[in-house]
Order: C-alpha cells, then structure tokens, then sequence
C-alpha cells in the first residue's frame, strides 16, 4: 500500500500460508510481534495484500526459480532423499 514505509513496517509485513499480509496503520504492532501475528493468524481483520501484489510476487519467485534451475539444473533435487 501507499502508506507503508521502512518506519512504519516493523511487525506489519508477514508471509502467511504463501500470501503476502499487510497489517493496517490503525492496528499499533510497531512493539508487538506476538499481536502481530495473532492478526495474521486469526483472519479477525483483513491483511491479505491485494491479488496484484500476490500475482506480481508469485511471478517473480518464478523468475527466480527458472533462473536457479537454468544455471544449476541439478539444484532441484537438492534436498531430495534417496
């Protein structure tokens, strides 16, 4: 949003369940991590950031992905057990 900037995104910014959350101004989170969470958790308020934002992220991550792959193929079974 318009309103979020580096003095005021302490404890505001979080990835929950792979979206993007945004907590609001009017919620003082600045101090409070647990809150913080606790809002994003419990849905009691929207925080889910806007589907362009998602869309734009998830295109990027992809990006990046295809990038990795690209210069290191074997990279995507790295963490596999055999």
């Amino acid at each position: 949003p318009h309103w979020l900037e580096p003095q005021n995104v302490q404890n505001r910014v979080y990835i929950y369940q792979h979206q993007l959350h945004v907590i609001p101004l009017v919620h003082d989170v600045m101090n409070a991590k647990r809150k913080s969470i606790e809002l994003v958790r419990t849905a009691s308020i929207a925080t889910l950031a806007d589907t362009k934002i998602q869309r734009c992220i998830q295109t990027k991550l992809a990006q990046i992905a295809q990038n990795v792959l690209s210069v290191n193929p074997g990279s995507i079974n790295h963490h596999s057990m055999m």
